[in-house]
């Protein structure tokens, strides 16, 4: 494969990605969340889990939520509140 076609395949990657407020891409091509990781849109603080689902905004976790963080199952209750497990 030539280099330009390398650098067009690159390019279309790229593309392909959204990007947050602050240009760094968060979801990936499949149009997922980028597991792990922090994000702002329109405002909003979003963090990630293990799995690219979104657990957290704000600082504030989801009611009734499960996530995976490094691997250990968490949970919150109706208000949002984590779960002593």
């Amino acid at each position: 494969m030539g280099f330009f076609k390398i650098l067009d395949a690159v390019i279309q990657v790229i593309s392909s990605l959204e990007y947050d407020d602050n240009g760094h891409p968060y979801r990936d091509d499949d149009g997922g969340w980028i597991p792990n990781n922090e994000y702002d849109l329109d405002g909003i603080h979003y963090e990630t889990d293990d799995n690219g689902n979104v657990y957290r905004a704000n600082g504030k976790y989801f009611p009734n939520d499960v996530f995976v963080l490094d691997g250990e199952v968490s949970t919150t209750d109706e208000n949002g509140e984590l779960n002593d497990e």
